[in-house]
């Protein structure tokens, strides 16, 4: 399934990205007698913010270097990340590398009896954030409501013959947190720290000024601001500084979105640090584009906002969401992960048969959609996905009620069963049934809602979600 259908509304949003640009924001300074003794030019690098600076010394041998250039040319810096969705995937170039997500899947659920899916955290810490980027991370899903990004920038400065004669470093991280799931408001905490510099510089005259760049859309949307970015100062005015923490808060007010009932407004927050040698030239080293959403949707939390229309819906970050089922045992929905696990490993063991079975829902780029007003679609897909279990495990598979029909992809998904009926580029028999357990499919049913409900996952395609089996 292709991810982004190109439309107007898209190309729109492309050309206004295209035409942005990054303005100085104070004149620059020249340099002092000292600072400026040899140093006459500079080289800079974007790399992963755990990316060691290779010594003076080690550069002036020759040593260091083409690992530093090979680094910062495979370094997806500015790049939008390959998990995003919807209209702010077109934010600019997609990123080959995945995003960091969580290591550990913590148990779900501390009490079998009472089947709930888990919150999706909702705070990250700079320790968190450092530890999961190490020295090649970029960007840090730890959920749709958490993440952060961050960079290790270097500038290696040179005399006129191109001798190499000095080091200068700093790293630029961003914390995204969403507090609240009936809160709009989306905040940004930044963090400039490790300014470390050796030999001969030009840093007093190397001038830093963070900022970020907002495009939503539609095109029209108001988005709230408050907080304030550091003026434009030196890296050595910074250097004294540090670590220079900041926090920047958005928040698009409801009744803004697409005319759609969600009321979704989406959109690119580019968050950049301007940077201007002392001869004058211009750098800039970009963070990774977050993706915001806001959303009024009737079906979601707060769609009323407690009777105050003005705080009605929510925020998001528009990344595909992961829905953890475990296949431990004793967990509820134990039976269905193992359907799941067999569809997606040994597809053409499973029915119906189809020899180029291969389902949607495994990888960010071929995801699952969610369906909530179409419910003549849902209920065709249960229809389907019965008659399999019937056709292919007889008419009493259920055994009295002992067994339910089970399917994948989910009939609450735009590719179950009857996928084929309404999309003609769509595979007939792409999904698989199973007769399980009655009380396990009910408990995965629940689980499933819960997921729906608190990752604010929207009806339609500007949405989605994988599934992985723990």
């Amino acid at each position: 399934m292709t991810l982004i259908r190109p439309t107007s509304r898209t190309r729109r949003f492309q050309a206004a990205l295209t035409g942005l640009v990054v303005a100085a924001l104070v004149p620059i300074a020249a340099p002092t007698t000292a600072q400026a003794e040899e140093a006459v030019a500079g080289r800079g690098f974007v790399v992963p913010l755990g990316t060691p600076t290779p010594s003076l010394q080690d550069l002036q041998k020759g040593l260091g270097l083409a690992e530093l250039e090979r680094k910062a040319n495979a370094f997806d810096s500015g790049a939008v990340p390959r998990e995003t969705l919807g209209i702010s995937a077109s934010a600019g170039r997609r990123s080959k590398i995945p995003a960091v997500t969580p290591a550990d899947i913590n148990e779900q659920h501390a009490n079998p009896s009472a089947v709930s899916y888990p919150d999706p955290p909702r705070n990250i810490s700079d320790a968190e954030c450092d530890k999961a980027l190490g020295e090649d991370g970029w960007f840090y899903l730890k959920s749709r409501f958490a993440l952060c990004t961050g960079i290790h920038v270097i500038q290696i400065w040179q005399d006129d013959r191109g001798k190499t004669i000095g080091t200068s470093e700093y790293n630029a991280v961003m914390l995204g947190k969403i507090y609240k799931d009936t809160s709009r408001d989306i905040e940004f905490d930044y963090r400039l720290f490790g300014f470390k510099k050796s030999g001969v510089t030009q840093t007093g005259g190397f001038l830093i000024g963070p900022g970020a760049q907002i495009l939503p859309d539609p095109s029209q949307v108001r988005v709230n601001q408050s907080g304030k970015f550091p003026d434009m100062q030196s890296w050595d005015q910074l250097a004294r500084q540090s670590p220079i923490t900041f926090s920047h808060v958005i928040n698009a007010a409801p009744g803004q979105g697409s005319s759609g009932s969600d009321d979704l407004v989406q959109g690119s927050y580019k968050a950049t640090m301007s940077q201007l040698w002392p001869n004058g030239k211009p750098w800039v080293a970009e963070l990774a584009p977050i993706a915001p959403r806001w959303d009024s949707a009737k079906y979601l939390k707060n769609s009323t906002g407690g009777g105050d229309p003005t705080k009605r819906g929510a925020a998001a970050f528009n990344y595909v969401a992961t829905l953890n089922y475990s296949a431990k045992v004793g967990a509820p929905e134990k039976a269905v992960a193992d359907h799941i696990k067999e569809v997606f490993t040994n597809p053409t063991r499973t029915v119906p048969r189809n020899p180029a079975k291969k389902v949607p829902g495994q990888t960010e780029e071929d995801y699952l959609h969610r369906i909530v007003r179409d419910t003549k679609r849902h209920d065709r897909n249960r229809y389907l996905a019965v008659a399999d279990c019937k056709r292919y495990f007889g008419d009493d598979y259920s055994q009295g009620g002992k067994f339910e029909c089970d399917e994948y992809p989910f009939a609450s998904t735009y590719e179950g069963a009857a996928e084929h009926e309404w999309d003609p580029d769509a595979k007939k028999d792409n999904y698989s049934v199973l007769p399980i357990d009655a009380k396990q499919n009910g408990d995965a049913g629940l689980l499933l809602q819960g997921f729906y409900a608190k990752n604010r996952m929207l009806d339609g395609l500007e949405d989605g979600f994988i599934v992985k089996i723990t």
